[in-house]
């Protein structure tokens, strides 16, 4: 990107900043408090008992002061009373609106009275008070001591049913008020003793008592009505999975004791039989055991078709499947279709399902089922059903029910062209991109899911030089950089491998990728053709991990540079150029991803692990067949392969705070460390730092390596073998779709070995310290729920780049010096 345009975004950028900070402090935040009332600013919960948890107590306090932004900041309510100095127009729109309304009468035309209505309301002081502010929060003694008898039923319902709860409210000068609420916990009661009540049913009194240790109530843990909810869930869950059907938790109940004394209770849970109303003597009931069911027979519709009768006829073929390692039943399924030919290969399906014929019902076979057929992609209506069969007077008196499952799907259209545009973000380059798709959901009728992309993306890649227009690929725009490609792709549901699927247990989820590639890149100091290829696998051993493997990837990189970048590159030292020559790198890699995101978690964890080898099968070959050497370095079709082991870790924390407002931490690390045929690792492999997605104070690949100082402007992507790197950043809501956030981002890469065009970039166990880079900066995002866009300002507080004792440089930083970044979706 030009300086030209550049300063232009940061003008917009400051000016965008100081009318906020204007309007911000335009207005005192009590201008619009009536007389006699009192502004709520502020109020806090004191609890006696040091370890009490007191997050939940705020749920339930009414009412809550005006939202803050960077936790302190009344930014909502000062919009409101800015708004509220302003002229407002409806009167006058009003007029207008009857005069509109009374000549469309005289006409007799239709009179929109909603429309109107809307007309006569809209206005910026409305927007900016009803959409962007908030009016102040005035204290309200009612809701007050509803609120204190809030918190009493909660603490109730926790176990501390002698709390005391009581409010004081402070008055200040300037109509302004604080309320602390104090909490007296006393002692809580705890559990004495829990117990079931099973009536005349040995199975499932059975299945309760084998299953004790996973009850949620523990001996000497406080009461909890909470817990005792999720506790009745967890039997009825598990009573499902062992086959009980027709079980729900409306036969689960708890009876409390609180009589013992001395804070305890006692805890009897009691399953009830099924009640039933008798035909002959309705005054009477009986009371009989809950009967658990088998699947009889299972049947799948795979052209299911909800407007066709069931009474069609269908052609039927039963398929048997059998577990070659004997630890899974034989299932058998039948699959009913009116066409001449099975569009999708059953074993296609049948591996998609967890449902075993002559086996108890489980709920979690049919939850797997369920969502195993939807991440086919082929289907874009499933159903699973039970029916109970048929039972004369003999089996009604068994212990067993029988239930018929039938699996009914629809397909979705198979093959389809899509016309794609999009924003792009590689390496903090800009850019958007056109694509052509044509996707195949059902290949080679298994599921495969073949796509073939034909892309090409323009881009304004940042750089230090300054760049004219005529060397823009389209003059009057900033755009750079030119890439295009085409990609083909297979994703197949199972693993390609010469060993019987059933082998492998359906929940592993397994999927063989093939995809092959070509692209080309017109970039500012040369032009790169890259080729590649990649086979392999991925499979999910439970929901919260997944692996990864790929035991062949394949990149071809040719690079053409201009006169200029080529007379530096020869300046550099034989290593060193050599990873911005023409090279191949071949090997494998293995990924492993956890993470404990779920809809019920406020807080999560995401972890990912990589690792990557290279150019040791190549170099094997080498040496067998005593191949020639070419300036000390083996050659594929006179190119030089690369060699290297590799590997990375990243590792956030995502905590919630309330809705919208979260803190994340990250911190990643990773090494590398080329040998053999490479001298250095290649360029696209070597780790790098800055731009939007990490150090933001910083460009993309201007950091680093160590100390290094990069005054001779030499233009040359900084790159290392060693990188750390860490982030904290706050996120909080500002108004409708716009986000804030805070952040501190601190890190910096290194080199292994002494390079002297990078003085000062070696890793030294004794400096690496003093050498990790530190910015911080404000952030605007504008999230669309499918779609983010973010803008980040980044100022340096530490660099590393400095002598020594001149390294803190923020009170060096100025509006025309900060970092801009341009990003699309969240950085971690």
């Amino acid at each position: 990107m030009n300086n030209n345009n550049m300063n232009a975004y940061k003008n917009i950028y400051i000016l965008l900043l100081l009318f906020i900070i204007i309007l911000l402090n335009s207005c005192s935040i009590i201008k619009t408090v009536p007389e006699g009332k009192y502004l709520l600013t502020k109020y806090k919960i004191n609890v006696d008992n040091k370890n009490f948890n007191t997050d939940d107590l705020h749920y339930y306090v009414k009412p809550k002061p005006n939202r803050k932004i960077l936790l302190f900041y009344s930014f909502h309510l000062r919009a409101y009373n800015f708004g509220e100095r302003m002229y407002d127009p409806i009167n006058r729109k009003t007029e207008r609106s009857e005069r509109r309304i009374e000549r469309k009468k005289e006409r007799k035309r239709t009179v929109d009275n909603k429309k109107e209505e809307k007309r006569r309301k809209r206005s910026f002081k409305r927007w900016l008070q009803e959409t962007v502010g908030e009016p102040p929060v005035i204290l309200d003694t009612l809701l007050v001591e509803n609120t204190e008898r809030q918190l009493k039923i909660y603490l109730n319902s926790i176990g501390f049913f002698n709390a005391e709860v009581s409010s004081k409210t402070d008055y200040y000068k300037k109509k302004k008020a604080r309320v602390n609420y104090n909490i007296i916990t006393n002692e809580a009661y705890t559990i004495n003793k829990i117990s079931y009540s099973i009536k005349e049913d040995p199975m499932l009194k059975a299945f309760i008592y084998a299953n004790k240790n996973e009850c949620l109530l523990k001996k000497g843990d406080n009461f909890n009505v909470d817990l005792i909810e999720d506790e009745r869930d967890r039997i009825t869950e598990m009573l499902k999975n062992r086959g009980y059907y027709d079980f729900s938790k409306k036969y689960i109940i708890f009876n409390i004791d609180t009589t013992i004394g001395n804070h305890q209770l006692d805890i009897n849970i009691a399953i009830h039989q099924i009640k039933t109303n008798l035909v002959e003597f309705p005054d009477s009931v009986s009371f009989t055991n809950h009967k658990r069911s088998k699947i009889k027979n299972i049947y799948i519709y795979p052209e299911f078709k909800p407007i066709i009768s069931d009474s069609i006829r269908h052609d039927t073929m039963r398929v048997i499947i059998t577990d070659p390692a004997g630890k899974l039943p034989e299932s058998t399924y039948y699959f009913l279709y009116t066409s001449d030919k099975l569009k999708i290969k059953p074993k296609t399906i049948t591996q998609s399902i967890y449902i075993i014929s002559d086996q108890h019902f489980k709920l979690i076979d049919i939850e797997q089922t369920q969502k195993s057929l939807a991440e086919l992609g082929i289907f874009k209506y499933i159903n699973i059903k039970f029916e109970k069969t048929p039972q004369d007077s003999l089996q009604q008196l068994s212990q067993v029910d029988f239930l018929d499952c039938k699996i009914c799907l629809s397909r979705t259209k198979i093959g389809a062209i899509n016309l794609e545009t999009e924003g792009t973000n590689t390496g903090n380059d800009l850019g958007i991109a056109g694509n052509i798709i044509y996707s195949n959901k059902n290949l080679f009728r298994g599921g495969e899911i073949f796509k073939i992309k034909l892309s090409s993306a323009i881009e304004i890649q940042q750089t230090k030089e300054i760049i004219t227009d005529e060397e823009n690929i389209i003059p009057v725009l900033p755009f750079n950089t030119f890439t295009a490609g085409l990609q083909a792709s297979v994703d197949i549901p199972r693993f390609l491998i010469p060993i019987k699927q059933e082998r492998f247990p359906k929940y592993f989820k397994p999927k063989t990728n093939l995809m092959s590639g070509f692209n080309f890149e017109r970039r500012p100091n040369y032009t790169r053709i890259i080729g590649n290829t990649t086979f392999g696998y991925r499979w999910k051993p439970s929901v919260k991990t997944q692996h990864i493997f790929n035991p062949a990837e394949i990149n071809i990189i040719k690079i053409s540079p201009d006169s200029t970048f080529e007379a530096k590159i020869n300046d550099l030292s034989p290593g060193l150029r050599s990873s911005y020559r023409d090279h191949l790198i071949t090997g494998l890699g293995y990924s492993f991803i956890a993470s404990n995101q779920s809809d019920k978690k406020r807080n999560f964890n995401y972890l990912r692990a990589n690792i990557k080898t290279a150019g040791n099968g190549l170099r094997i070959g080498n040496i067998i067949f005593n191949s020639a050497k070419t300036n000390k370095r083996y050659r594929i079709f006179d190119i030089m392969y690369a060699q290297f082991i590799k590997t990375d870790i990243d590792y956030r924390f995502y905590h919630t705070i309330r809705k919208n407002e979260k803190i994340v931490f990250r911190i990643a690390t990773g090494f590398g460390f080329s040998y053999g045929n490479s001298f250095y690792l290649p360029f696209e492999e070597a780790f790098s730092i800055g731009g939007s997605n990490s150090i933001r104070a910083w460009q993309f690949r201007t950091l680093g390596p160590g100390s290094y100082s990069d005054d001779e402007k030499d233009n040359f992507d900084k790159s290392g073998d060693i990188i750390f790197e860490t982030n904290l950043e706050y996120r909080f809501p500002i108004i409708s779709v716009v986000e804030g956030a805070l952040y501190i981002d601190a890190g910096n890469i290194w080199t292994l070995d002494s390079i002297e065009q990078f003085s000062g970039g070696q890793f030294k166990t004794d400096e690496f310290i003093n050498e990790i880079a530190v910015g911080t900066g404000l952030g605007l995002r504008l999230n669309f729920g499918f779609f983010i866009i973010r803008l980040d300002s980044g100022i340096k507080i530490f660099d590393p780049s400095f002598p020594k004792g001149s390294r803190y440089v923020l009170n060096k930083v100025m509006l025309n010096n900060m970092n801009y970044n341009i990003g699309i979706g969240y950085p971690f």
